[in-house]
C-alpha cells in the first residue's frame, strides 16, 4: 500500500481534461440555478452531473480540492463494498469488515490510479463503483441477518 501515498500526490496535482472539465462546468452550471437539457447542451446522463455537483460542495473550485474530494468518495465506497462482502462467522466480527473493507479500497485505488490523468475522473468509474454496490444486493441467498447460517 505505500505506492498508494505517492500515486494519491500524483493523481490529485494533476488538471482536469476532455470529458471532466466539461462535467465540472455543467455540475457548476446546475448548481448557480442552470438546467441541463435546456439551458446547457449536454450530451450525457444527469447522473455524472449530480456526482461532480455534489463533491463541488466539498471541493469548490479548485481542480486539486476536486481530485481529492473524487478519491475521497472512491475510497468510501469502495470500503464500504468491501466492508459488506466480509464473510458472516469471522472469529472477530469488526476485524473481518475493516480487513474486507482495507483490501477492496487498496485494489480500487490500484484500479484507479492505473488510468493516465487524462482518462481520471471519468463517468465509468462512478458507474462501475455504484454496480458493483448495487450487485451486492442482487446476490440470492446471501442474507444480512444475524440469524443466517
Amino acid at each position: 500500500m505505500p505506492w498508494l501515498y505517492v500515486a494519491w500526490g500524483n493523481y490529485t496535482q494533476a488538471l482536469l481534461f476532455r470529458d471532466p472539465a466539461m462535467f465540472q462546468y455543467a455540475a457548476w452550471c446546475m448548481r448557480k440555478g442552470e438546467r441541463i437539457y435546456d439551458t446547457i447542451a449536454t450530451p450525457d446522463g444527469p447522473l455524472i452531473y449530480l456526482i461532480h455537483a455534489g463533491l463541488q460542495v466539498f471541493a469548490k473550485a479548485s481542480e486539486s480540492e476536486f481530485r481529492r474530494a473524487d478519491l475521497l468518495f472512491h475510497v468510501i465506497i469502495a470500503f464500504g463494498t468491501g466492508a459488506l462482502l466480509a464473510p458472516r462467522g469471522a472469529l472477530v466480527r469488526w476485524l473481518a469488515p475493516i480487513t474486507w473493507g482495507l483490501l477492496h479500497a487498496s485494489l480500487w485505488l490500484a484500479f484507479i490510479f492505473s488510468f493516465d490523468f487524462g482518462a481520471s475522473v471519468q463517468r465509468e468509474q462512478y458507474y462501475v463503483a455504484e454496480r458493483v454496490k448495487a450487485q451486492q444486493f442482487e446476490q440470492p441467498g446471501r442474507s444480512r441477518s444475524s440469524r443466517a447460517a
